[in-house]
């Protein structure tokens, strides 16, 4: 049960384990790969421990995950993934991010209002108009 697993690793997380939360979230991921959650988690707690590009391949890994819908990933991971670039200071690639994310989910608000964001922190507010 993925469920059950993401679970346990979130305990392990809340309990300062952080060796047995990535175990238990690797195998989730091992055993269900389109449970986005799993991916989304571990990619948090890499991002915590200030292992971003680690960090990083596990967003994409979930973003790539292909749902029993046919979906690709889920929009929290882009959304985790470019939060954690523009904290770098990578603006490109979290534009690139959004520009990606939004033509997979072209009708997500919250996706749409981080990306105008973005261009407001460049100070870019012509390119956040529509």
């Amino acid at each position: 049960n993925p469920q059950l697993l993401h679970a346990l690793g979130m305990l392990e997380v809340r309990a300062g384990n952080v060796a047995r939360a990535r175990e238990r979230f690797l195998s989730v991921i091992k055993a269900h790969p389109s449970f986005t959650m799993a991916h989304l988690s571990l990619g948090r707690l890499e991002e915590e421990l200030g292992r971003y590009d680690t960090a990083a391949r596990h967003y994409a890994a979930g973003a790539r995950a292909v749902q029993p819908d046919g979906r690709l990933g889920a929009v929290q991971l882009w959304q985790s993934w470019t939060r954690m670039e523009q904290r770098r200071r990578r603006f490109n690639t979290a534009h690139e991010l959004y520009k990606r994310a939004s033509g997979i989910f072209p009708d997500d608000t919250q996706l749409l209002i981080e990306w105008g964001k973005l261009y407001l922190e460049l100070d870019q507010t012509h390119a956040a108009r529509p």
